[in-house]
């Protein structure tokens, strides 16, 4: 087993780290609605880079899983995530009014995926906020109301 010695990132960071972070987050991103798709039921449909629209609200998300109702499909997911910890992605002093909002537009479960920290937090709405229901930090069966997934995550960050 080798060691791999961390070298703190430039700041700011220059093209090439700021690639190579772009590069990573798009590979776990593809990776993760891969996992999602194959533990998605029929009628359900996993989607990137989307956004959660109500009225006036409208909150960006990197990954969604929704209902499919033929040619109109549902605009309130099941399941919202974020991916944070690397330039050009969510912020963790944006993360509670996110979930403020998604739980408000009655998003059932909000996960937060955080490259740098190598953590998941899996919430929960309950009424209009979320309860924290679990952090991940090794592999894990998370349920999602619909369809329970099957996530290592150290492999999935290692992609």
């Amino acid at each position: 087993m080798s060691a791999r010695i961390a070298a703190p990132a430039p700041w700011p960071p220059t093209s090439t780290a700021l690639d190579a972070e772009t590069a990573r987050h798009h590979r776990v991103r593809v990776t993760l609605i891969q996992l999602l798709s194959n533990a998605t039921p029929a009628g359900w449909f996993v989607t990137d880079s989307s956004t959660c629209t109500a009225g006036t609200t409208s909150v960006p998300l990197d990954i969604a899983v929704r209902a499919d109702a033929g040619l109109h499909r549902l605009d309130i997911p099941v399941l919202c995530v974020d991916i944070s910890g690397c330039p050009g992605t969510v912020e963790d002093r944006d993360v509670p009014r996110r979930q403020h909002s998604l739980a408000s537009l009655g998003v059932d479960h909000y996960w937060n995926l955080n490259t740098a920290s190598r953590t998941l937090e899996v919430y929960v709405r309950a009424d209009n906020d979320y309860r924290h229901a679990e952090t991940v930090t090794h592999r894990d069966w998370l349920d999602y109301s619909i369809g329970v997934v099957d996530i290592d995550l150290p492999q999935l960050l290692e992609v």
